[in-house]
């Protein structure tokens, strides 16, 4: 839910000059396909699990972002009433109302938008959410926990049988929350941030209070009921006024996972939050030293990191950002309305803690990305908390798909509605072969002979990298010209190894050169057909 500046009168604009917006630097490419689909649900601030090439989606609303000007912001026939099931190899779609088996209090809290939820195996965990208490006839914000036996409830509502025998749920106040984020790990659930609001939006009377808060707790399922265990709250009333945002599961450098907040509303001063949050076993942290620019709205998101460097990239399809690429005038512009946005970006958090964020030369195709997800496809290498293994991908790989959310005809005050289109989300690595082969760091950097040479159709090719720079290796032909880019990004200390496939190059010799670091060297390999 947005609050969106609706007592704003005064739109601020800042333009900042970028000298070299997209620099060519990027460590992968983004591509977007649209799969031809019929009849998918369209929904956003939905939940989702995936089980066997089948997605799981319910609750959510079946219209665009809420009004600010009419009463109810948030009418209750727009909400996802429905259980679905969708094929992501067919692009069959089943369908089941939680009405039809359920309780009344249990269909109304899984008829909710933007509740928390979290896949866990084969378990869908969900907490909260923000919607109509048919009993009390309000708008109201639930407390509770909800466990669906995921791949049970898909068999259920494709054969057309009762969910109810594969759903429990329990009444907790603790976890009143909507517009937060909930994630697993270690066998704890973290419910972060969030908000509770009581009635309409636009109602005189409602009432709105920011959680200030993340806790961390255990549940125990026999299969019949559940229960909430081990309850731990964190209050930070100065860091934690964040809700619609960004949580996200993350791995540091030597591997281990996290949770990474990007973004978020409203600061006091009702603007978005730019500083990260990261939280772990022990506690959380706060990034002052780095202010993320764009997209910090719940949007669409893929993270992958980089076991060859210890970067983490995630990216941001879309949403609403405070500010924005404008292609027209080619500068970036803050806008205090944070307008939807086309623009594709990423942050890297890098070995040594620090961040930044790039802007990538593709956009989205439209006005999208608000309350969406990227559903990482299940064959793509990931660590296992369903972050990507990139190092582990080899070329242009399928990685997901986006789906849902909020689709926009204009970036600020307009009209909108859900986005029906589903794509197919595509990632390259700019350098591709690269292996970790030691940790150990070497006396100097070194450019070993390649092997096999002379070869047919591929080589390997050594190099020693003392410590962390940026690495640049290219191939020449014989008459100097750069015919391949094969590593253009920064390394930590170590020893790497690069494959060069080059079936599509003539025989003949060929010269590839290191650079790093003010260290340059050359050697000669032959192609031979």
């Amino acid at each position: 839910m947005n609050s969106a500046f609706k007592f704003i009168l005064f739109i601020s604009l800042t333009f900042l000059f970028v000298k070299d917006a997209f620099p060519g630097t990027d460590p992968f490419t983004i591509e977007l396909e649209q799969v031809p689909v019929m009849n998918v649900p369209t929904l956003q601030s939905f939940c989702y699990a995936k089980s066997n090439g089948k997605w799981l989606l319910l609750a959510g609303r079946t219209n665009g972002l809420h009004s600010f000007t009419t009463s109810p912001s948030f009418p209750s026939w727009f909400q996802n009433r429905t259980m679905y099931v969708y094929d992501v190899a067919t692009g069959q779609v089943w369908s089941r109302s939680v009405y039809q088996d359920l309780s009344l209090d249990l269909a109304d809290r899984l008829s909710s938008t933007n509740a928390n939820y979290e896949q866990v195996g084969n378990k869908l965990y969900i907490a909260g959410g923000y919607g109509l208490d048919s009993t009390a006839d309000s708008i109201t914000t639930f407390g509770c926990m909800t466990v669906i036996d995921i791949q049970e409830t898909i068999d259920a509502v494709i054969n057309n049988q009762s969910i109810a025998s594969h759903i429990r749920t329990v009444e907790d106040s603790r976890l009143i929350n909507t517009g937060g984020e909930l994630q697993y790990k270690d066998g704890y659930l973290y419910l972060y941030a969030g908000q509770r609001f009581y009635g309409d939006y636009l109602s005189p009377y409602s009432v709105q209070y920011y959680n200030y808060t993340y806790s961390k707790f255990q549940v125990t399922d026999n299969g019949s009921a559940i229960g909430i265990t081990n309850f731990t709250l964190y209050t930070d009333t100065a860091n934690l006024r964040r809700r619609d945002l960004n949580f996200l599961d993350a791995i540091y450098p030597d591997g281990s996972p996290y949770f990474a907040n990007y973004g978020a509303v409203f600061t006091e001063s009702t603007l978005p939050w730019l500083d990260p949050v990261y939280v772990n076993d022990t506690g959380y942290a706060v990034d002052n030293s780095f202010s993320q620019l764009f997209q910090q709205y719940d949007c669409g998101t893929l993270t992958m990191f980089d076991s060859t460097n210890g970067s983490l990239y995630t990216v941001f399809f879309g949403g609403l950002s405070y500010y924005y690429y404008d292609t027209v005038i080619s500068q970036v512009v803050q806008d205090s309305a944070v307008p939807f946005v086309h623009d594709i970006t990423y942050i890297t958090r890098l070995s040594d803690g620090t961040s930044n964020q790039n802007i990538l030369p593709v956009r989205m195709p439209d006005l999208l990305g608000t309350e969406a997800r990227v559903i990482t496809d299940s064959t793509v290498p990931n660590y296992s908390n369903w972050v990507i293994k990139f190092a582990s991908l080899t070329g242009r790989t399928l990685v997901g798909y986006f789906y849902g959310g909020i689709l926009a005809d204009t970036a600020n005050f307009g009209n909108s509605t859900t986005n029906g289109n589903i794509y197919a989300v595509y990632v390259t690595p700019t350098s591709i072969g690269i292996n970790n082969i030691s940790s150990e760091i070497p006396d100097g950097y070194e450019l070993s002979q390649n092997y096999p040479n002379p070869f047919n159709p591929s080589t390997k090719i050594r190099f020693a990298v003392p410590r962390s720079s940026y690495v640049r290796l290219n191939v020449y032909n014989a008459l100097g010209q750069k015919v391949s880019e094969l590593l253009k990004k920064p390394l930590s200390p170590g020893t790497y190894e690069v494959d060069w496939q080059a079936q599509n190059f003539s025989a003949g010799v060929y010269f590839y050169t290191i650079e790093a670091d003010g260290f340059t060297q050359t050697r000669k390999m032959v192609l031979v057909k």
